[in-house]
């Protein structure tokens, strides 16, 4: 395990790993404990996760997780943890995301020599 996700309200736990797969628990189901979703559309380590609120994006409207990875690429999954976007552009794999305050901008780091940050502005219901 490399990551956890933090989960709002009723979401499934998510949980990002070095051998690239992505588990989500659905935490209300019965004991003994659920068995897990693998989500398998990373191609190196998954290094951060982060919750989408409910009614944050309109492609995400009961929210979700953004996933950062090793393969340079940030995907956002709905709260079924279906694939919804995938953002590119970063030279290096990304080992931390964050929200900003009012949840407008998704904040991404890089692995470089260098201090690198990358701000994305997702399009968020409250912007539109």
């Amino acid at each position: 395990m490399a990551c956890v996700n933090k989960s709002i309200g009723p979401e499934p736990r998510v949980l990002g790993g070095s051998d690239a797969v992505v588990n989500r628990w659905d935490v209300s189901a019965p004991y003994p404990s659920p068995q897990a979703e693998q989500i398998r559309d990373h191609d190196h380590s998954v290094l951060a996760l982060v919750p989408i609120a409910p009614g944050v994006l309109s492609d995400c409207p009961t929210g979700g997780f953004v996933s950062g990875c090793m393969d340079r690429y940030v995907r956002v999954y709905n709260s079924e943890g279906t694939p919804v976007r995938q953002l590119e552009g970063h030279e290096h794999g990304v080992i931390s995301l964050s929200w900003t305050h009012a949840a407008h901008q998704l904040v991404t780091v890089w692995e470089s020599s260098h201090s690198d940050r990358k701000s994305t502005r997702l399009n968020s219901s409250h912007s539109q």
